[in-house]
């Protein structure tokens, strides 16, 4: 899952993944911007078949690969 997260976020928002480590900030750092986290909740339910609500998420369960792997897996179960 760690792997198509990181292949989301070089394909779609052109990021690096050299330099996308599971624990380096993608929105807090500014590589991402809010607009970007949109993109990313529904390439996130495309991808992986979960449904993601605003009440269900914050910026920091998505801020990460790491985060955003927790989260997708949290919202699996």
């Amino acid at each position: 899952m760690e792997e198509k997260i990181r292949m989301i976020l070089t394909q779609e928002f052109g990021l690096t993944a050299d330099g996308l480590g599971g624990d380096q900030p993608i929105f807090s750092s500014g590589l991402l911007d809010s607009l970007s986290s949109l993109r990313l909740v529904m390439s996130l339910e495309q991808n992986f078949g979960v449904r993601v609500s605003p009440l269900d998420i914050s910026l920091d369960d998505v801020d990460t690969i790491n985060s955003i792997t927790a989260t997708v897996t949290r919202l699996r179960d």
